[in-house]
């Protein structure tokens, strides 16, 4: 059961001392309505299960877990080389990425479909040319068929 009270400062911070005192899992019992309207925090009120709490966090720290070991940890970023339409000068940003990526990190990553966070970033290089250059900025990550923990 989902609801939404309005609660005063004191009754919040009785709120807060409750939930922490007795964890997260724990249902807090709904407080007097009293010096609400001097306030506009609003607390979301859930009642669930300790059992069901604790699978949905271990679920989430193992799906943490296998993002990690599956991507590395700093984005890569390459500039291409100059072109006279967009959709040019970004395949050769992703050239010039897909280089960057395999001379730091190794071939497995060098895939821009399995990349996370992908940013284009294009500019006019040369005004009276009118030639663009891009810059592509990615999270390289393998995918999955070549995760080392065997998860497909």
């Amino acid at each position: 059961m989902r609801g939404r009270t309005l609660l005063g400062a004191a009754a919040s911070a009785a709120l807060v001392a409750t939930w922490i005192a007795a964890g997260p899992a724990v249902a807090v019992p709904p407080l007097p309505e009293h010096g609400a309207a001097d306030t506009d925090l609003v607390v979301l009120v859930q009642n669930h299960s300790q059992k069901t709490s604790r699978r949905q966090e271990r679920e989430w720290e193992e799906e943490q877990r296998r993002t990690r070991r599956r991507c590395v940890d700093d984005q890569v970023s390459a500039k291409g080389k100059q072109r006279p339409t967009r959709n040019l000068a970004e395949a050769s940003a992703r050239t010039a990425w897909a280089e960057a990526v395999r001379f730091a990190h190794g071939e497995q990553f060098i895939d821009i479909e399995n990349a996370r966070d992908v940013r284009y970033r294009c500019t006019i290089s040369s005004p009276t040319l009118r030639l663009r250059r891009c810059e592509l900025i990615a999270l390289p990550c393998r995918p999955k068929s070549d995760r080392k923990d065997g998860d497909k």
